[in-house]
């Protein structure tokens, strides 16, 4: 199926945006550790993954991290405490809030918590991306998080292109 000769391709220049750093990541189901960790090493971040909050907590103790995936719902200790404690210790690290809860006022809780978004499972690879670049990106502004993986590709683009590419907008692929 090739496009006719006058179609318009259209890409989102966010897929080519590359990530970097650390992720913790508590959450108890394997199947979602399995599928979260998968997701963050193709955007090219290192998770680590722990079993719950008590663990996470342990964890912003001994290693640096850029960002927190937090299951809330985890025994020993829930993501909404562990959250509250990290948040206490580490205000400037985002926490993302995971969540099979999605009723109303489910993402009221999680940022009275402390949390800086919120995400429904199943886990939305899309829509995980996108909130940890919009939080990393946030970060990088003094620390350089985000790293676009085709530098070549951005010397040859105009101005407007480039500012088309720095937004997430849409880019004509003619």
């Amino acid at each position: 199926n090739q496009l006719p000769a006058n179609a318009v391709k259209a890409k989102s220049v966010s897929t080519d945006i590359r990530l970097t750093g650390n992720i913790l990541v508590a959450e108890d189901s394997p199947t979602n550790q399995t599928l979260i960790e998968l997701i963050l090493k193709k955007a090219g971040l290192k998770a680590k993954i722990v079993d719950n909050g008590y663990e996470a907590v342990q964890y912003m103790e001994k290693e640096s991290f850029d960002a927190v995936l937090m299951d809330i719902q985890m025994p020993v200790m829930n993501g909404y405490e562990a959250t509250k404690l990290i948040k206490s210790k580490h205000p400037e690290i985002p926490v993302i809030a995971l969540t099979a809860c999605a009723m109303k006022g489910d993402d009221d809780k999680c940022f009275a918590a402390g949390c800086d978004d919120y995400l429904t499972k199943p886990v939305d690879r899309k829509k995980l991306i996108d909130a940890l670049s919009k939080h990393l990106f946030d970060r990088s502004e003094q620390s350089k998080k985000i790293d676009n993986s085709n530098k070549t590709q951005e010397k040859n683009m105009n101005n407007s292109e480039q500012t088309a590419a720095q937004t997430g907008e849409i880019e004509i692929d003619w």
